[in-house]
């Protein structure tokens, strides 16, 4: 059985960064891992979407309604993606907000205040946060807000069978002090969240 989710975000953010900490603790755990390569624009403003899966799976293409998790870089690319969500999912969206560059759009570019109740109504559990603020006032690195979204996740139930894993695979990724600051202030947010 595998734990199957997706990560989205935009181009500049790091996607690549996040599954490199994943792909590690389930090394380091012994748990088979499997991910699509990052898709879309690597430039500044482009969409981005990475699917994974941990443990046993056929592929890591999460279909339509049934990811397990969402972990959304910025709020308008959560909501794209949130598609792949299953009712029961868990959805950790930063509130970021980084309009599409071009084509110019005359509409005002969604903020978290209306994207919220979207997300709502695709999952049962959304946290919305500012992650970055979360990450500074637990004393780590603002722009290792990745890895706290990464710690906060590795809470999940689903994620159980890598739980061992984390630390050596932290390490064997090399992860920095910031990164592994985030991380553990991450994973006591998600105990606190209940996650």
């Amino acid at each position: 059985m595998s734990f199957d989710f997706v990560i989205a975000g935009v181009g500049g953010q790091p996607v690549d960064r996040m599954i490199e900490l994943l792909a590690a603790a389930c090394e380091e755990a012994g748990q088979p891992f499997s991910t699509t390569a990052p898709r879309g624009v690597l430039l500044l403003g482009g969409s981005r979407l990475a699917q994974l899966s941990v443990g046993e799976a056929w592929s890591p293409v999460v279909t339509e309604d049934t990811g397990e998790l969402l972990v959304g870089l910025e709020v308008g690319e959560a909501l794209r993606a949130a598609k792949y969500c299953a009712h029961d999912a868990i959805m950790l969206v930063d509130t970021l907000v980084l309009p599409p560059v071009s084509p110019r759009d005359p509409r005002p570019y969604p903020g978290p205040a209306e994207i919220e109740p979207a997300l709502k109504e695709v999952a049962r559990t959304v946290h919305l946060a500012d992650f970055a603020s979360l990450c500074a006032k637990a004393g780590a690195p603002a722009d290792c807000a990745y890895a706290f979204l990464i710690g906060a996740a590795s809470r999940l139930r689903g994620l159980d069978s890598i739980r061992d894993g984390w630390k050596a695979g932290l390490k064997a990724a090399n992860a920095t002090e910031g990164e592994s600051e985030a991380f553990a202030a991450g994973a006591s947010w998600g105990e606190q969240a209940k996650l």
